[in-house]
């Protein structure tokens, strides 16, 4: 529920790529003031409660919201920066910051130039204060820009929640559950567990299960976030293990299917191939109206 809820959150009061930030436009103003009070107390809630985040939400606008009178360090928004840009704009500005001639290449200055002209920065990019001038665009547009949102979100969160969660954290404790939370492939597949001990099952179910180990293997953090969000409801990593169960349904009761509570996965054997496989479970992960949820 919290990942279908922060889904429709992000999807329509914020913006970025892989990271986003409060973005609001003039005509939703006073909408996001209750869905913004809303979104503090279910942050707080889901943390309390789940030990969940929302991961595609800046640690550097966060940090900010919950201590706004210490500054994240430059190296937290950099990297919240790189994310909120995107692929292309910011492999242009790594290599910005990599450069160590007096001048940029024309195309390397070309893009660089895109981008400064994109956030407002009237400034010429130069290799010598290159590195201040991304910091001064990055912490306007994750700190600065949708600041008064965090203000919102913060001051609803009951004053104990407040003294009892938020103000015990510290910035690398909160890059820190960030990290914890954030899936990858291998520390998924740890969590995998068959229903029946690994040893007993059957050569179909072996085959099976190899097949959901490749699939997990191979996807990408956007994927992955999906495949976490139908076998556990959560897009962060879970903290019990993930029990697969491996039939022998054929037909359309082989479809493979999601008990988020448990969690569970099953899975049939019922596949004569892995790409076969791979291509069912892809468009059931896929599916958006398992997930849709409004906030009307």
């Amino acid at each position: 529920m919290f990942t279908s809820y922060w889904n429709c959150v992000t999807n329509n009061f914020f913006h970025g790529d892989t990271v986003k930030v409060p973005c609001v436009p003039t005509s939703r103003y006073f909408e996001s003031q209750t869905v913004f009070r809303a979104a503090g107390r279910i942050l707080t809630h889901a943390l309390l409660l789940t030990g969940s985040l929302p991961l595609d939400i800046s640690v550097a606008f966060l940090w900010s919201a919950i201590k706004p009178s210490l500054p994240p360090a430059d190296e937290t928004v950099l990297k919240d920066f790189s994310k909120f840009v995107s692929t292309a704009e910011a492999r242009a500005i790594a290599m910005g910051l990599e450069e160590t001639s007096d001048v940029f290449s024309d195309d390397l200055m070309s893009q660089l130039m895109d981008i400064f002209t994109r956030f407002g920065m009237n400034n010429i990019p130069s290799p010598k204060h290159f590195r201040q001038q991304v910091l001064m665009i990055a912490r306007v547009e994750l700190i600065v820009k949708p600041s008064y949102f965090g203000q919102i979100m913060m001051k609803a969160v009951p004053k104990m929640w407040m003294t009892d969660l938020w103000d015990c954290i510290s910035e690398c404790g909160l890059i820190e559950m960030y990290k914890s939370l954030q899936p990858t492939p291998q520390k998924v597949l740890q969590k995998l567990k068959t229903e029946t001990d690994e040893k007993y099952l059957s050569s179909p179910q072996q085959v099976a299960f190899i097949y959901l180990k490749d699939f997990i293997r191979c996807l990408d953090s956007e994927a992955l976030a999906q495949f976490l969000h139908f076998t556990t409801g959560s897009t962060s990593m879970p903290e019990e293990p993930i029990v697969v169960s491996i039939n022998n349904h054929t037909g359309i009761n082989r479809i493979p299917k999601a008990h988020s509570c448990g969690p569970m996965l099953e899975i049939s054997t019922a596949y004569s191939s892995l790409s076969e496989f791979k291509r069912e479970l892809t468009a059931i992960i896929f599916n958006d109206k398992l997930y849709a949820m409004s906030l009307a």
